[in-house]
Protein backbone atom coordinates (compact mmCIF):
# COMPACT_ATOMS: atom_id res chain seq x y z
CA UNK A 1 0.00 0.00 0.00
CA UNK A 2 1.37 3.16 -0.69
CA UNK A 3 1.55 6.46 1.11
CA UNK A 4 -0.79 8.02 -0.93
CA UNK A 5 -3.54 4.99 0.30
CA UNK A 6 -3.23 5.58 3.01
CA UNK A 7 -2.79 8.98 3.93
CA UNK A 8 -5.36 10.09 0.83
CA UNK A 9 -5.45 13.93 0.01
CA UNK A 10 -8.08 15.69 0.69
CA UNK A 11 -8.47 19.28 -1.38
CA UNK A 12 -8.97 21.51 1.43
CA UNK A 13 -10.92 24.58 -0.57
CA UNK A 14 -11.94 27.23 1.17
CA UNK A 15 -15.26 29.79 0.77
CA UNK A 16 -14.10 32.80 1.30
CA UNK A 17 -15.73 36.21 0.68
CA UNK A 18 -13.36 39.12 0.70
CA UNK A 19 -14.13 42.11 2.29
CA UNK A 20 -12.22 46.27 2.60
CA UNK A 21 -11.45 47.58 5.61
CA UNK A 22 -10.33 51.33 6.38
CA UNK A 23 -8.25 51.21 9.39
CA UNK A 24 -6.39 54.60 10.72
CA UNK A 25 -6.10 55.49 7.06
CA UNK A 26 -4.32 51.65 5.81
CA UNK A 27 -6.72 50.04 3.47
CA UNK A 28 -6.76 46.27 4.66
CA UNK A 29 -8.13 42.98 3.02
CA UNK A 30 -10.21 40.52 4.98
CA UNK A 31 -10.82 37.24 4.21
CA UNK A 32 -13.13 34.89 5.78
CA UNK A 33 -14.46 31.70 6.40
CA UNK A 34 -16.67 30.15 8.52
CA UNK A 35 -16.22 26.78 8.11
CA UNK A 36 -12.96 26.25 6.52
CA UNK A 37 -12.26 22.47 6.90
CA UNK A 38 -15.41 20.12 6.49
CA UNK A 39 -13.47 17.35 7.73
CA UNK A 40 -12.31 19.56 10.89
CA UNK A 41 -16.03 19.83 11.33
CA UNK A 42 -17.20 16.41 10.56
CA UNK A 43 -14.42 15.12 13.64
CA UNK A 44 -14.27 17.85 16.23
CA UNK A 45 -18.17 18.61 16.07
CA UNK A 46 -17.90 22.23 15.15
CA UNK A 47 -16.70 24.55 12.49
CA UNK A 48 -12.93 26.19 12.06
CA UNK A 49 -13.18 29.40 10.54
CA UNK A 50 -10.22 30.75 9.11
CA UNK A 51 -9.57 34.82 9.01
CA UNK A 52 -6.86 36.18 6.58
CA UNK A 53 -5.89 39.93 7.40
CA UNK A 54 -3.69 41.39 4.34
CA UNK A 55 -2.45 45.08 4.28
CA UNK A 56 -0.01 46.34 1.50
CA UNK A 57 2.80 46.26 4.13
CA UNK A 58 3.60 46.63 8.01
CA UNK A 59 1.41 48.89 9.78
CA UNK A 60 3.98 49.61 12.55
CA UNK A 61 2.31 48.92 15.95
CA UNK A 62 -0.70 46.47 15.09
CA UNK A 63 -0.19 42.26 15.39
CA UNK A 64 0.55 42.33 11.74
CA UNK A 65 3.73 40.25 10.35
CA UNK A 66 6.46 42.67 8.49
CA UNK A 67 4.23 41.67 5.15
CA UNK A 68 1.25 42.97 6.25
CA UNK A 69 0.24 39.53 6.73
CA UNK A 70 -1.46 37.55 9.47
CA UNK A 71 -3.82 34.42 9.69
CA UNK A 72 -5.89 33.61 12.52
CA UNK A 73 -8.11 29.99 12.52
CA UNK A 74 -10.72 30.51 15.81
CA UNK A 75 -14.34 29.06 16.39
CA UNK A 76 -16.84 31.41 14.29
CA UNK A 77 -18.59 32.17 17.37
CA UNK A 78 -15.35 33.78 19.00
CA UNK A 79 -15.11 35.92 15.51
CA UNK A 80 -18.65 37.06 15.48
CA UNK A 81 -21.05 37.85 12.68
CA UNK A 82 -19.45 40.80 10.88
CA UNK A 83 -15.32 39.80 10.81
CA UNK A 84 -14.38 43.06 9.49
CA UNK A 85 -15.85 44.52 12.72
CA UNK A 86 -13.58 41.61 14.29
CA UNK A 87 -10.26 42.88 13.11
CA UNK A 88 -11.24 46.47 13.84
CA UNK A 89 -11.81 45.39 17.16
CA UNK A 90 -8.88 43.13 17.09
CA UNK A 91 -6.45 46.09 15.57
CA UNK A 92 -7.66 48.42 18.15
CA UNK A 93 -7.50 46.44 20.88
CA UNK A 94 -3.97 45.58 20.10
CA UNK A 95 -3.02 48.59 18.63
CA UNK A 96 0.12 50.36 20.64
Amino acid sequence: MTQLELFPVIPVIGNYKTYSLDWRGHRINVRYDPDWCKSYRRIMGYPLAHLEINAPGKIPGTILSATGYMSHFNRPDNIGDDPVEAVRDWLERTAK
